[in-house]
């Protein structure tokens, strides 16, 4: 049976309405909720449902005269529309006569509207003669005289579904009202790719939720919204997703809720501005109105007017907050030149607390350095202290102040801000990071004071291979752990976690910082992170061959061939040692013998990028296909190496089936949190254990966290195999995060709190904070407890 996306409680409900009419009796039905929440679907999901009866469909508010109270235009229409399924003598006649009625001079005596509405009662007595009539009568108050209207169409045999707004005086008529809520969370993303013709990229549709708040469930709004964004060019499709980059979301300049603010004038344009952008609340509309003028009764029944039609917001406080940051983009971006005379004259009015008033000159075009450099330094978060600063610019750029900007997103500002500026060496530094961040050459000053960190940049904007040696020569002596996480930065080209190591955390969304996000995220097990950084990277056009190869190997891990096939392609053959542990992997569990390829894949290139990866994949490879030679001689190439402890350990480990060996590499892989190889692990030691329950129930638990569906295939197929009983299928291992599933991994292995705080580097605090989690997820009421869910994959709720 046909349905509506999330609605079919509300199907359910008209289904029991038609029901309940009869030879002797109709249903009115009335469908009530703002504009935009999907009334009209609803009426045509429910008429593509009832086959029983003729349907009439019936849209009032475009299309009827402003003289037409009754909508008898529309109802004409629809008549005619439908004739042919009625194809009946009276009913032709009931309709000519309906005609003959519909003109402006019929509404100028109440002769003439009485003949009208006996005729139009006529008209639906005669169609529903031989058959039930369900007429979807959409947005009905739309009419000058609605309840008329719905008296003329009630007749026996007659279920109408009227939808309306707000209109309590018609729910008051109907024998059914249904109240139209926001669309369930669950169904925003179905509609979307329904729309949209594919998936959205997860952190896109974040994005575009986040910006539009409470509009964000709204059907009609996110539509319209979506569908401006694929007129600008703005969502695209990459690699099978819909993906957005991070430019202001807005909603349509012909919204409902824009055209309500433009409605008050300036007023109105004030007051979502002074909402949306600092602390405004109802107590402060007299000084706003002292500051630009008006009366403080227009101010406030406009407040009173904007947050009953929900453009904003008012807090049991008083506070005003505008709900949907995409509408304040919209009315701040049509009207920014009014904001900024307004922020100007609510400074200048203001005398007292300097850090208000310098909030609202960061927002200003007047000038007052002085003051919002001193609250700069004031500032509860860095991000209001970035701000205040732009808004100043400070002579000269320190090093302190260029690596504020960074951190908060304002590179290229400062960029713009250097570019005639003299710079010390430790601003350059600073400015050297900004310019790597955004992807821009550095300016003229940082090659005349840090001529080395200009050659680095440069060799990064070209695309050159990063040494450590290319950083260390312009920045301070470093650790030794520190110059260990610069060479295995460097061995993937992760240029932010290089600058990060020496300068601290870089812009947050740049695309250095997504890349890192890949490389992170893949060892972590975020994989969703990892395909939205790497098709947001397509999206900013970069080329990044090992981001695409982590991409394909994380689909070809979630059973997604075909898109893993389609991140190989555009990886091209640029990185060929990790593209062979890609397609070892791919073709591994595609049944073919894959060592042959990696391996000459390896000789070719022995110290590329991914050769542990790959060393490590082939070890696997000759294990399980019990190939002695094979194993002897990848074996003997990763101990003449010498290379990565764990890759030695967990080598030895596999070819000589040495358990403790296995044991101590998981655990090692557990305190580096790197999801991928500790399943890795628990997958070969489950098929050589004498015991292998715990390592195959943790390598279930692995694969379904990272939602890789074939290898948890694997792990049920090696339970059938060794004996071992699989988690049942209620049980929802799935629940836990990858860091509350490391906490209880450990747990399992009789860890204390101290301990796992230790080995995962945090507070016992969030230990603690984590672990209480665990046991809510788990059912479990003690660590014990914990760890026989964990050995014996049960998910209980205990009930007390």
């Amino acid at each position: 049976m046909p349905s509506a996306n999330g609605r079919d409680a509300e199907l359910s409900a008209l289904d029991s309405a038609l029901a309940g009419i009869g030879p002797r009796r109709h249903v009115l039905a009335v469908v009530r909720g703002p504009r935009g929440i999907g009334k009209s679907a609803l009426l045509a999901a429910f008429g593509r449902r009832t086959s029983s009866a003729r349907v009439l469909t019936v849209a009032f508010r475009d299309g009827v005269p402003a003289w037409d109270e009754f909508g008898a235009t529309a109802l004409l229409h629809a008549a005619q529309r439908h004739f042919e399924e009625f194809a009946e003598p009276s009913v032709a006649a009931s309709i000519e006569a309906v005609r003959g009625l519909t003109q402006p001079l019929t509404f100028r005596s109440p002769q003439g509207r009485s003949g009208l509405l006996t005729e139009l009662a006529r008209l639906f007595g005669r169609l529903s003669r031989h058959k039930d009539v369900v007429v979807l009568a959409d947005d009905v108050d739309a009419l000058a005289s609605p309840a008329s209207a719905l008296f003329a169409m009630c007749l026996p045999r007659c279920l109408v579904v009227a939808t309306c707004t707000d209109d309590d005086s018609l729910c008051g008529l109907a024998d059914h009202v249904v109240n139209l809520r926001p669309l369930p969370a669950e169904c925003v993303e179905p509609l979307l790719a329904k729309a949209f013709g594919t998936p959205f990229d997860e952190a896109t549709l974040g994005r575009l939720l986040a910006a539009l708040g409470p509009l964000g469930r709204h059907p009609a709004t996110l539509l319209s919204t979506v569908d401006e964004l694929r007129r600008e060019g703005r969502l695209v499709v990459v690699h099978g997703r819909a993906c957005m980059a991070d430019f202001p979301i807005m909603v349509p300049a012909g919204h409902e809720a824009v055209a309500h603010v433009r409605g008050f004038g300036v007023v109105g344009v004030h007051l979502v501005a002074m909402a949306a952008s600092v602390s405004f609340g109802v107590d402060d509309l007299p000084m706003l109105v002292a500051a630009v003028g008006g009366t403080v009764t227009e101010y406030g029944d406009a407040v009173d007017e904007l947050v009953r039609l929900k453009v904003l917001d008012c807090g049991a406080d008083g506070q005003l907050t505008c709900p949907s940051p995409a509408l304040a983009a919209r009315v701040l971006a049509e009207a920014a030149e009014a904001i900024s005379d307004m922020h100007a004259a609510v400074a200048q009015h203001l005398n007292g607390d300097e850090a208000v008033i310098a909030e609202h000159l960061s927002r200003s075009s007047l000038r007052h350095d002085n003051l919002l450099i001193r609250q700069a330094e004031r500032a509860a978060d860095e991000d209001t202290a970035a701000r205040w600063l732009l808004a100043a610019r400070p002579r000269p750029i320190t090093a302190e102040f260029a690596r504020l900007l960074t951190r908060t997103g304002r590179a290229e500002a400062l960029l713009d801000m250097a570019a005639d500026a003299p710079l010390d060496a430790d601003a350059a530094a600073a400015v050297t990071v900004a310019a790597i961040h955004a992807c821009r050459p550095v300016p003229h000053a940082v090659r005349t004071a840090l001529p080395a960190a200009a050659a680095f940049s440069d060799r990064w904007l070209a695309d050159e291979p990063l040494r450590p040696s290319d950083l260390t020569s312009w920045c301070g002596p470093l650790s030794q752990s520190q110059r260990a996480e610069l060479a295995e930065a460097a061995a993937v080209q992760d240029v932010a976690a290089m600058l990060d190591v020496v300068h601290g955390s870089g812009a947050p969304d740049s695309m250095p910082s997504l890349y890192h996000r890949v490389l992170r995220g893949y060892r972590t097990g975020d994989w969703t992170a990892v395909l939205a950084a790497t098709r947001r990277l397509e999206l900013a056009g970069a080329q990044a061959p090992i981001a695409r190869l982590l991409a394909a190997e994380v689909c070809a891990e979630q059973g997604d061939e075909r898109q893993a096939l389609s991140w190989l392609a555009a990886a091209g053959a640029r990185q060929p040692v990790l593209r062979a542990w890609v397609e070892c992997g791919m073709r591994l569990r595609a049944g073919d013998h894959a060592f042959d390829l990696g391996w000459r894949a390896y000789l070719d290139a022995p110290t590329a990028p991914g050769h542990e990866q790959l060393l490590m994949r082939l070890v696997v490879i000759a294990v399980l296909a019990d190939d002695p030679v094979r194993t002897a001689l990848v074996l003997g190439k990763i101990e003449s190496r010498c290379l990565a402890p764990e890759l030695l350990v967990f080598a030895r480990g596999a070819v000589n089936r040495d358990l403790d060996r296995l044991r101590n590499t998981a655990d090692l892989f557990r305190r580096r949190g790197h999801l991928p190889e500790l399943l890795t692990v628990c997958l070969l030691a489950g098929g050589l254990a004498a015991e292998p329950r715990p390592w195959l129930h943790e390598a279930h638990e692995l694969a379904t966290v990272l939602g890789a569906t074939p290898l948890r295939a694997r792990a049920r197929d090696l339970m059938r195999l060794r004996g071992v009983t699989a988690p049942r299928s209620t049980d929802r291992p799935s629940t836990l995060s990858r860091t509350e599933l490391l906490i209880a991994s450990l747990i399992r292995q009789g860890r204390t709190n101290r301990q796992i705080a230790v080995t995962m580097r945090m507070s016992e605090k969030t230990v603690e904070h984590n672990l209480s989690r665990v046991f809510a997820k788990t059912g479990a009421r003690t660590r014990v407890d914990v760890a026989a869910a964990m050995v014996k994959g049960r998910r209980r709720r205990v009930t007390t």
